[in-house]
């Protein structure tokens, strides 16, 4: 049987599962940390609280924002529309 070439919505889909998996896992690592905090300081409930304010604000600056530090970080300008028509 013939495999099937990958098409560019097959990468999509693998990407958007894995970017899933990736702020799950994240999730998962930052509220884990909150609780072993709050245990130390005697408060898990707390930490844990704290955590989950990090992780959900972390996750939407990541998830909407990121492209804004990407273009920032490489010094990226709008093309001169003279030069590159559209």
């Amino acid at each position: 049987m013939a495999k099937r070439e990958k098409t560019v919505y097959d990468e999509v889909d693998r990407n958007k599962r894995n970017t899933f998996i990736l702020f799950v896992f994240f999730f998962l690592v930052i509220i884990g940390l909150g609780y072993i905090m709050g245990e130390l300081y005697g408060d898990y409930v707390l930490g844990t609280a704290i955590a989950l304010v990090i992780a959900v604000f972390s996750m939407y600056f990541s998830y909407y924002h990121s492209h804004a530090v990407v273009i920032a970080v490489t010094g990226a300008k709008e093309a001169d529309p003279v030069f590159y028509k559209s």
